[in-house]
C-alpha cells in the first residue's frame, strides 16, 4: 500500500510539473497570437438549419480564408437545408455568398460545385412566409436577380449555363415546391415581373455579343433564353433593343444551320422585338445598317434558291416580311447600295416576264401558298421602296410595270401559269391593283409606254358589264365583294384617280381621248338606277368618280362640254339626296362634298352649263344644302356660289328669291347667321348685343390674338392673310358685294348689325396687314424716314379709329331699332286701349238695353233723347205741317225692338 501511494505521489508530481510547463508554454503562445473576437463555428457539428450570416462570416474571416474544406461543407449544408428554395428575406445573404464564391473561384476549385448547386437552387421559386412578403421584399428580390445576372460574367461555363437553364425553367408549368407546408412558393407571374424590372436581359444580351462562337452550345442556350423572353415579355424586348441586339443578330445571321435551328430562333427574336418593343423605329434603324441588309439579302436568296421544304419556305417569308418592315419604315435603307433592289425586282416579275436576268436563274415557283404569299410581299416591298426617288430608275429598267400589267385583264376565264386557284388569282389581281395605285403615278413614262390607260379602262368596262363572274371576296382588299366585282371596280377607280391626280397633261388627254368621261358618267347613271348586284357602286366609288370628273373638267371648257347637260342632270341628282343619312357613317358626307366640288368644276366657266344649272334650280339646291349641312361642310358651297355669281349675273336673282325650308328664311339672313357662327367658333370678342368690343382689331379670333406678330420669311403668309383662307368670312363678304348691303329682305336687327361689320371687312383686313407690316419693322429694328413714319402713323390712327366708327354705327343702329321698337310698342298698347274702350262701350250699351226692357220710364227717356237727336239733326223746322210728314211712332206697340223683316233668298 505504501508503495502504491508513493507511486501515486510521484505521478502527481510529474503531472503537476507537466501542467506547469504546458501552462507556461500556452501563456507564451498567447502573447504571440492576437486576440480574435469573431468566433467561427463548425456548421457541420450543429443541429438545425444553417445560419447564412455565420456562413458569410466564415467566408469573409481572413483567419479562416484558407479553410476550404470547412467552406465547402458549409456551402453544401446551405444546398441541403435550402433544397426547396431560398426565402425572400434571405436573398441578400444568398447574393453575398454567391459573390464571395465568384470572387474566390480562381483560387480553388472547391467553390465550383457549390456555386453551381446554389445557382440551381436559385432556379426554384423563392419562398415566402406571408403573402405580404412579395411586396415587402420586392426591391430585394429584383436586386437579387440583377446580381445573379451579373454572374454571367464569371469565367465559369457551368455557372453561366445554370443561370440560362434557370431562366428557361421559369416559364415551365411544373412546380417542384408543391409539397411545402410552412412556406409557399412565389407565383410565376411575380418572378417574371421581377425579371422585367431587373436588367437581366440586358446582361444576357451583352454576354451573347461577347461570345466569340467557340462554344456553340452555350451560344445556342443564350439564344434560347432570348427567344423565350422576347416571346413573353415586352419589357425584355425593350432591354434587348437597348442592348443593340437586333443589329447583332442580323449581322451574324447565316442560312446554314449547324444544329439547334439558330436561324429560326434569330428570326423569331427579331419578329418579337418588332412586335412588342416600344421604340420600333430604333429597331428599324439598327436593322438598316449595310451589314444587316447584306446578311438579309444573302439569307433570303439562299433560302429562295435552295429551300424546298415547307419550313424553309415559311422561314424565307418571315425574313421577307422583316425586310418589308424595314422598307416601309425606312425607304432610305441601303437596298440600292447592296444591289438588293435589283434582285427584288427580278424576283417580283418572275415568271410573268421572261427576262435574261441572272438573278432569276434557278428560281422555280410552285403553286404552294408560301410562294403565293412571297409574291405579295415582294410587291409590297417594291411599293415601299418606290417612295425613294433613287429607286425609280431601277424599277423602270427592271420592267416592274410590265410584270404588274400581266394581271390587269379580264380574269373570268384566264388563270395563272403557276396553277393558282381562281380565288388566289383574284386576290393577286387585287393586290397588284393596290400596288399600282402607288407605283404608277411615279412611273408615268412606263405607264404610257405599256398603254396603261387602255388596259385600265378595258378592265373597268369589264367590271361594270354583266357576266357570270362571281368574286370570292378574299383578303382585306376584297372585303364585301363576294359574288360581285366591287373590289375590282373600286381599285380600278382608285388607280385612275391617282393617275389623274398627277395632273400631267398627257395623262389627262389620254384618258379623255379613251372616253373616260362617258364611261364613268354611265357608271353614275347605273348607280342611280340600282339595277343589279353585279354592278353595285358604293358611296366610296361614287365619290372617286366625282373627284375624277372634277379634275378633268376643272380647267378645260371642252371637257365641260363633253360632260354636257345630260351629265350635269345626273350630277344634280346627287345634290337631291336624302340628307337624313348624312351622319349614318356610310360615307354620304364625303359623297355630298365630292358632288358639290364636281358640279362646281363642271359648271363654272361654261355658259351653257351655267344656264342649265340655274334653270333646273341648281342654285336653290345649293342654298338648301347650305342651310342644312353642318358648319364645317359649308365652305365649298360658299366658294361655288361666289364663282357662280362672278361668272353669271342671273345667280344673284336666284339667291335673292330663295326661301329656306326652316321658317322661310332668306339667303342674306342665312349668310349673316353663318358669319355669326363662324365668329363664335373663332372666339372673336363681342359684347352681349353682338357689337364689336375690340375696336383696334375687331376681326381677330383667339388663335390670331394668341399668336401675335411673328417674324416670318417673305414667302410665308402672315396671320392676317392666313385668316382669310381658314374661315368663310371672306367668301360671305364677296357674296354681299354682289348682292349689295342695302334693301336686303328678311334681315333681323342682329343681321343688320353684322352687315355693318361685313361691309367694312375689307377695310379692317387691310388695316390688319398694315399693322403687321409696321410692327414687324419695329421688331426688326428698321428705322423709317420721317415721311414714311408719318404715313404709318396716319394709317395706324385710321385703323384704330375705323373700328370705333363702325361700333358707333352699330350703336346708332341699335338705338334706332330700340326707338322703333318703343314706338311699335306704344302703337300696340294704343290699339289695345281702343279695344278695351270699345268693349266697355258695348258692355254699357248692353246694360242700357236691359234697363230699357225692364223699366218703362227709362224707355220713355230714351225715346225722348232719340227724338231730340232727330230734331237737332234737321235744318228745317216747318216740316211738321207738311202734308208728307210721317211720324216715326207706331201706335199700340208692345215691344222694345222694331219688327224684323225676313227675306228668303234662293241661289
Amino acid at each position: 500500500m505504501n508503495k502504491e501511494r508513493s507511486l501515486e505521489t510521484g505521478n502527481m508530481a510529474v503531472t503537476s510539473t507537466t501542467d506547469r510547463k504546458i501552462s507556461e508554454s500556452s501563456i507564451q503562445r498567447r502573447s504571440q497570437i492576437p486576440l480574435i473576437r469573431s468566433v467561427t463555428y463548425d456548421e457541420s457539428a450543429l443541429l438545425g438549419p444553417v445560419n447564412l450570416k455565420k456562413v458569410i462570416t466564415l467566408l469573409k474571416d481572413p483567419y479562416s480564408r484558407e479553410l476550404y474544406q470547412r467552406h465547402a461543407r458549409s456551402l453544401q449544408k446551405i444546398v441541403r437545408d435550402y433544397k426547396d428554395g431560398f426565402l425572400l428575406k434571405d436573398l441578400l445573404e444568398v447574393v453575398n455568398i454567391l459573390n464571395i464564391c465568384c470572387d474566390r473561384f480562381e483560387e480553388n476549385d472547391v467553390y465550383k460545385k457549390p456555386l453551381q448547386q446554389i445557382l440551381s437552387v436559385c432556379g426554384l421559386p423563392f419562398l415566402k412566409e406571408k403573402t405580404s412578403d412579395e411586396i415587402a421584399h420586392e426591391d430585394l428580390a429584383m436586386m437579387a436577380f440583377c446580381q445573379i445576372g451579373y454572374l454571367m460574367r464569371v469565367p465559369c461555363l457551368e455557372a453561366r449555363k445554370q443561370i440560362c437553364i434557370n431562366l428557361l425553367n421559369l416559364y415551365t408549368d411544373d412546380n417542384p415546391n408543391s409539397n411545402l407546408v410552412k412556406y409557399q412558393p412565389c407565383s410565376k407571374e411575380y418572378l417574371v415581373k421581377l425579371i422585367d424590372l431587373s436588367d437581366m436581359m440586358l446582361t444576357i444580351v451583352k454576354c451573347y455579343q461577347l461570345e466569340d462562337g467557340s462554344n456553340q452550345n452555350y451560344k445556342l442556350l443564350l439564344l434560347k433564353v432570348l427567344q423565350k423572353y422576347s416571346h413573353h415579355s415586352a419589357p425584355c424586348c425593350d432591354q434587348m433593343l437597348e442592348g443593340n441586339l437586333p443589329y447583332t443578330l442580323c449581322s451574324q445571321i447565316t442560312p446554314n444551320d449547324t444544329g439547334g435551328h439558330p436561324l429560326l430562333r434569330t428570326v423569331e427574336i427579331l419578329w418579337n422585338i418588332l412586335d412588342k418593343a416600344d421604340d420600333v423605329d430604333l429597331c428599324i434603324v439598327q436593322l438598316s445598317h449595310l451589314e444587316c441588309i447584306n446578311k438579309l439579302k444573302d439569307t433570303f436568296v439562299c433560302l429562295l434558291k435552295e429551300g424546298y421544304t415547307h419550313a424553309e419556305r415559311q422561314l424565307r417569308n418571315d425574313i421577307l416580311f422583316i425586310i418589308s418592315l424595314i422598307a416601309s419604315r425606312n425607304p432610305n435603307a441601303p437596298f440600292i447600295e447592296t444591289g438588293f433592289l435589283r434582285q427584288l425586282v427580278a424576283f417580283a416579275i418572275h415568271p410573268e416576264v421572261k427576262t435574261l436576268s441572272p438573278f432569276a436563274k434557278d428560281i422555280k415557283l410552285t403553286k404552294c401558298y408560301e410562294d403565293f404569299e412571297m409574291k405579295k410581299l415582294l410587291y409590297c416591298i417594291l411599293c415601299s421602296l418606290s417612295q425613294e426617288s433613287a429607286s425609280l430608275p431601277l424599277l423602270c429598267c427592271g420592267h416592274l410595270l410590265r410584270g404588274l400589267f400581266f394581271y390587269i385583264h379580264n380574269i373570268e376565264t384566264d388563270t395563272s401559269d403557276m396553277g393558282w386557284s381562281p380565288s388566289e388569282y383574284e386576290e393577286m389581281q387585287l393586290h397588284v391593283l393596290s400596288c399600282m395605285c402607288i407605283v404608277c403615278p411615279l412611273l408615268l413614262d412606263s405607264f404610257m409606254a405599256y398603254s396603261g390607260t387602255t388596259r385600265i379602262l378595258l378592265l373597268l368596262e369589264w367590271c361594270i358589264t354583266k357576266s357570270n363572274f362571281k368574286g370570292h371576296g378574299n383578303s382585306y382588299l376584297g372585303e364585301g365583294s363576294r359574288g360581285t366585282k366591287v373590289a375590282q371596280t373600286r381599285l380600278c377607280l382608285r388607280l385612275i384617280f391617282n393617275m389623274i391626280a398627277t395632273r400631267e397633261k398627257e395623262i389627262l388627254r389620254e384618258f379623255v381621248d379613251q372616253g373616260i368621261i362617258n364611261l364613268i358618267v354611265s357608271m353614275l347613271a347605273l348607280s342611280l338606277m340600282e339595277i343589279g348586284p353585279s354592278i353595285t357602286i358604293t358611296n366610296e366609288m361614287k365619290s372617286t368618280i366625282l373627284l375624277i370628273i372634277s379634275i378633268l373638267c376643272e380647267t378645260d371648257v371642252h371637257r365641260k362640254e363633253l360632260l354636257g347637260t345630260n351629265g350635269l342632270d345626273i350630277l344634280m341628282c346627287f345634290l337631291r339626296c336624302d340628307l337624313s343619312v348624312l351622319s349614318s357613317g356610310l360615307g354620304y358626307h364625303i359623297l355630298i362634298l365630292a358632288t358639290i366640288d364636281c358640279v362646281w368644276c363642271a359648271v363654272v366657266g361654261s355658259s351653257l352649263l351655267e344656264n342649265h344649272f340655274l334653270e333646273n334650280e341648281g342654285c336653290f339646291l345649293l342654298l338648301d344644302l347650305l342651310e342644312i349641312l353642318p358648319h364645317n361642310m359649308r365652305s365649298t358651297i360658299l366658294s361655288f356660289l361666289v364663282d357662280l355669281c362672278h361668272t353669271n349675273q342671273k345667280t344673284i336673282r336666284h339667291i335673292l328669291i330663295w326661301r329656306g325650308s326652316r321658317h322661310s328664311i332668306t339667303a342674306p339672313h342665312l349668310f349673316c347667321r353663318i358669319w355669326q357662327e363662324e365668329e363664335k367658333e373663332m372666339e372673336v370678342i363681342k359684347d352681349s348685343m353682338g357689337l364689336i368690343s375690340a375696336v383696334k382689331n375687331p376681326l381677330a379670333g383667339l388663335t390670331q390674338r394668341e399668336q401675335g406678330i411673328v417674324l416670318q420669311p417673305a414667302f410665308c403668309a402672315s396671320p392676317a392673310i392666313v385668316d382669310v383662307t381658314e374661315n368663310m368670312r371672306a367668301k360671305i363678304y364677296c357674296l354681299f358685294t354682289k348682292l349689295g348691303f342695302s334693301n336686303l329682305p328678311g334681315l333681323t336687327i342682329l343681321d343688320h348689325v353684322t352687315l355693318i361689320l361685313i361691309e367694312n371687312y375689307m377695310d379692317f383686313k387691310t388695316g390688319e396687314v398694315w399693322v403687321e407690316v409696321i410692327e414687324e419693322l419695329e421688331k426688326e429694328n428698321v428705322a423709317m424716314i420721317e415721311h414714311d413714319q408719318q404715313i404709318c402713323n396716319a394709317i395706324l390712327a385710321r385703323c384704330h379709329s375705323w373700328g370705333q366708327i363702325t361700333r358707333n354705327a352699330q350703336l346708332e343702329l341699335m338705338a334706332s331699332y330700340e326707338k322703333t321698337e318703343a314706338l311699335d310698342e306704344q302703337e300696340c298698347y294704343a290699339e289695345m286701349r281702343k279695344n278695351y274702350e270699345q268693349k266697355e262701350m258695348e258692355d254699357n250699351l248692353w246694360v242700357q238695353f236691359v234697363s230699357r226692357t225692364s223699366q218703362y220710364s227709362l224707355l220713355q227717356a230714351a225715346k225722348r233723347r232719340q227724338c231730340l237727336s232727330i230734331e237737332s239733326s234737321r235744318i228745317q223746322t216747318d216740316y211738321l205741317n207738311s202734308q208728307y210728314f210721317h211720324s216715326i211712332d207706331i201706335p199700340n206697340l208692345g215691344t222694345t225692338v222694331c219688327k224684323s223683316f225676313f227675306f228668303l233668298c234662293s241661289v
